[in-house]
């Protein structure tokens, strides 16, 4: 009940501070019909990440985060509080309330992933081979390792299949923003390997057919489901 309480806290003082412009830009806005999507905030339990497009409107957004949480007795913790940049550096720095200056950090980890997701795949890999030589020092055949399973590479698909489906299928925040695509112009060279690329390579359809099939739970469920599962 305690932690209930404590969130229902935490999400009244974040609906006092959140302006309606406040968050990433995910869409531009292209009419009065159709006005910007932004992000402001994701939250887990206690740990909040602020989303802005520039350092100046973070530090307006952090502030009055603040001072909504200490009317109800929560105060931010600077020394335990990051900002980290998407796009390159800003020159200017994050500072709490008090003048303390928030830490800038290229990476940071968090319930045991790093938010770089190509090193952190990288390191678990790197945990894995580590793992498998161990492994073998004991003679263990792929047979007796095994023993019958499925491949790990198909049960990581058909779950990442599953839980993509099931978000998608619910009209909140993460699902509007499971398939989204930057506005901004590529870059030269091979396109960064997304979520959204990942997906239409699992199953072989793209935007709006994907979208459909994927809103259809029967429809979704012949896809996550290996042939061989």
């Amino acid at each position: 009940m305690p932690d209930a309480l404590f969130i229902v806290a935490l999400d009244y003082a974040l609906r006092k501070a959140v302006n309606t412009n406040d968050g990433l830009t995910l869409r531009r806005r292209q009419s009065s019909r159709h006005p910007a999507v932004v992000l402001p905030d994701l939250d887990f339990a206690d740990d909040i990440c602020l989303l802005e497009d520039t350092i100046r409107a973070a530090q307006d957004f952090l502030h009055r985060v603040e001072s909504a949480t200490q009317e109800i007795d929560l105060f931010l913790n600077a020394s335990k509080t990051m900002v980290m940049h998407i796009n390159p550096p800003d020159p200017l720095v994050l500072k709490a309330r008090d003048g303390t200056v928030i830490e800038q950090v290229s990476d940071f980890k968090y319930l045991g992933s790093l938010s770089n997701t190509a090193y952190d795949v990288s390191h678990r890999i790197g945990l894995a081979w580590g793992a498998s030589h161990s492994l073998r020092k004991s003679h263990t055949t792929n047979t007796q390792l095994y023993n019958g399973l499925p491949r790990i590479t198909r049960v990581i698909r058909d779950r990442r299949l599953a839980l993509a489906g099931h978000v998608m299928r619910h009209d909140e925040m993460a699902g509007r923003v499971l398939l989204w695509r930057p506005d901004d112009k590529r870059r030269r060279g091979r396109p960064s390997l997304t979520l959204k690329r990942v997906i239409e390579e699992d199953v072989g359809l793209q935007d709006g057919d994907l979208l459909s099939v994927m809103r259809d739970r029967a429809a979704w469920r012949n896809f996550t489901v290996s042939p061989d599962g």
